[in-house]
Order: C-alpha cells, then sequence, then structure tokens
C-alpha cells in the first residue's frame, strides 16, 4: 500500500526496515503489481468521493464561517473569516497596476545612465510606422 500511496522505495525500506533488494524483488512480483493496481483503482476512486464529499461540506463550511464572521468574540478572527468569504467570492485583493509611457531626450537618457555623451555616436532614432 505505500507504493500506491506515492513512497519511493527506499521510503518503504525505512518504514518496514526491509533492505532495497528484498523490496524490489517484492514489488516486481505479479501477485503485487495486482495489488498495487486494485490498491490505485480504489485510491482513484477514494478521490472522486471525497470531492463530493467536499462539496457537500461547502455549504456548512459557509455557514460556520459566516457565523464566525458575525459572531466571534475576536475581532481579527472575524476579519480572517469575513476576508477568506470575501476572497472565495471572487472579491480578494485588488491589484492594481500602471501603464507610464516617458519620452526623454538623448542628452536626458545619457544623463541619468550617467555616460558622457562624446563616448555613444549620434545615430538616427526615429520610429518609421510598419506597414499593415
Amino acid at each position: 500500500m505505500l507504493k500506491a500511496n506515492g513512497y519511493t522505495n527506499k521510503e518503504i525500506c525505512e518504514h518496514l526496515g526491509y533492505d532495497e533488494s528484498r523490496v524490489s524483488v517484492i514489488l516486481n512480483d505479479p501477485r503485487a503489481a495486482e495489488v498495487l493496481a486494485d490498491a490505485e483503482r480504489r485510491f482513484a476512486s477514494n478521490m472522486s468521493e471525497i470531492g463530493e464529499k467536499i462539496k457537500l461540506l461547502a455549504a456548512s463550511a459557509l455557514e460556520e464561517t459566516e457565523d464566525i464572521m458575525l459572531n466571534g468574540q475576536k475581532e481579527n478572527v472575524r476579519l480572517t473569516a469575513a476576508l477568506g468569504i470575501l476572497d472565495r467570492a471572487g472579491y480578494g485583493k485588488v491589484t492594481k497596476s500602471i501603464a507610464l509611457e516617458a519620452r526623454i531626450t538623448e542628452s536626458a537618457a545619457r544623463a541619468l545612465m550617467g555616460v558622457e555623451i562624446e563616448e555613444i555616436p549620434e545615430a538616427d532614432y526615429s520610429i518609421e510606422p510598419k506597414d499593415s
């Protein structure tokens, strides 16, 4: 069952006290492959059952969180509950971004970069419109 739960051979050795060669022999036995396949099927079935259970408990969890938000004794607990509800409803922290475009002269750019004007040769920095 350890292999079905994602344990490596080395981790299985540590749990069971076997050496790696013994674990390898056991896992390579065809009967072990059948047991492993069966365990993986049951695990997959359990995962869907867990998902269904979570869906069933979601309403109760929301009610409990709402009760804590409204009636909790500590302000920080009430706030945490309220923020959790808002976040899951899609009203989490607002992220703001600002788009900024600045145009400066070549000499100002050189001054900002700390470059002497004579170190950079003059160039044509004009932009040609693209053909669409």
